[in-house]
């Protein structure tokens, strides 16, 4: 899967996962960084519509929060960094970014206001944990990473 690699991923891999040969893929996408930029904001905009739907109900947001996490996991987000950083980024993808971290941020901010997320860190920062814990190869959700940062995530319970 995809989403396991960053933008080092191999044109036959694609193509392999994609059930297309190699020179299908170059017959639809001018160069390389063509082709990933498209897979970039392809998982972006689901992401977004995921999330907004998730967000667009009523209840509390730290299962929602969690929720975005989980399906931030099917999802190519190593390689959205790994083109995010370039010294040239697409003003489409940048701007599906920043409207995610936007989205993220006032959930994040929710979560903190009913008790479900730790106060003791900013919004700002707590999504930059996210990122960490879903932007790179091969995050899972039950991986050790994701859990210990989830459960460092949540308030302190106790003296």
């Amino acid at each position: 899967m995809l989403s396991g690699h960053g933008a080092d991923v191999p044109m036959e891999r694609i193509a392999r996962e994609a059930g297309v040969a190699v020179g299908t893929i170059y017959r639809h996408f001018p160069d390389r960084q063509a082709l990933l930029q498209g897979i970039a904001t392809d998982a972006l905009r689901d992401l977004l519509e995921f999330s907004r739907a998730a967000t667009d109900g009523e209840g509390p947001r730290g299962p929602v929060l969690t929720g975005i996490v989980g399906h931030c996991m099917g999802l190519p987000l190593a390689l959205v960094k790994s083109l995010a950083e370039a010294p040239v980024v697409s003003p489409g993808l940048s701007g599906l970014q920043g409207e995610f971290d936007d989205l993220l941020r006032l959930t994040v901010t929710a979560a903190q206001e009913e008790g479900a997320l730790r106060r003791d860190l900013s919004p700002a920062e707590i999504v930059d944990l996210i990122q960490v814990m879903v932007c790179r190869p091969g995050a899972r959700f039950d991986d050790p990473m994701t859990r210990v940062m989830l459960d460092g995530l949540r308030p302190a319970t106790g003296p």
